[in-house]
């Protein structure tokens, strides 16, 4: 028995939202063994070893949620530059150089970002900021009469995160014991690829911790082995 399966979805532009999912799914009877197309006058021995097998996989590919940065101001970069840089970053943690940190904003934004929104009295607590960055709607040129609809930020900021990448393979071996019962195994491999799609983060504030990416919508790749009998 072989069958492909393909789903489109399509989504809006609101926040949280999937724009395009890509669906497919496919089971493939490889043509070798008793009743195939190769080797069918194959012995008992022969066929227990070639005939039975099965390729089955699902893929997913899938364009990424939409976030809002919120009311900000954008410095040095334009929301369509923000857009493009706007990917999954991977640096060595300068404390422990066996353990990797994840980001998706660049670095010299994230500094500056911080600098921006560490304010005291006095001014800037941590050093002004330069190049890019994010910085609050309210300014000392600029005071919203009301916090998050007036004109002096950009109200609503929408970026779409990282793409969505994942195939899970399936390898089936069938072996006929009598008339009724029969054997299976299958080898089955998840995230073939080991395209471990993160969670993006939004956040826009002084605390640098929350810049990191911590979070995933899956794990990377991993194998298991299954077995069943059927009678």
């Amino acid at each position: 028995m072989n069958y492909t399966n393909v789903y489109i979805e399509q989504g809006g532009n609101a926040t949280g939202n999937v724009r395009h999912v890509f669906v497919g799914n496919w089971m493939y009877d490889l043509p070798f063994g008793w009743g195939r197309r190769f080797a069918s006058g194959a012995n008992w021995l022969v066929d227990r070893v070639i005939g039975g097998w099965s390729f089955q996989g699902v893929a997913r590919l899938q364009s990424g949620r939409m976030l809002d940065f919120g009311n900000i101001r954008l410095i040095g970069m334009t929301a369509d530059e923000l857009r493009k840089s706007f990917q999954i970053r991977k640096v060595t943690d300068p404390q422990n150089q066996y353990r990797t940190l994840v980001y998706i904003l660049a670095q010299d934004i994230i500094d500056n970002t911080i600098n921006a929104y560490s304010v005291s009295a006095t001014g800037y607590s941590s050093g002004a900021p330069t190049g890019r960055y994010f910085a609050p709607a309210n300014s000392p040129t600029c005071i919203e009469s009301v916090n998050g609809f007036g004109d002096c930020g950009v109200r609503n900021l929408i970026v779409t995160g990282p793409k969505v990448v994942r195939f899970d393979f399936n390898f089936i071996k069938q072996i006929r014991v009598t008339e009724r019962v029969w054997l299976e195994g299958q080898a089955q491999v998840f995230n073939v690829f080991n395209n471990v799609s993160f969670n993006p983060v939004n956040y826009v504030g002084s605390v640098s911790d929350s810049y990191q990416v911590t979070s995933a919508i899956d794990q990377s790749r991993t194998m298991q082995l299954a077995f069943r009998i059927s009678f």
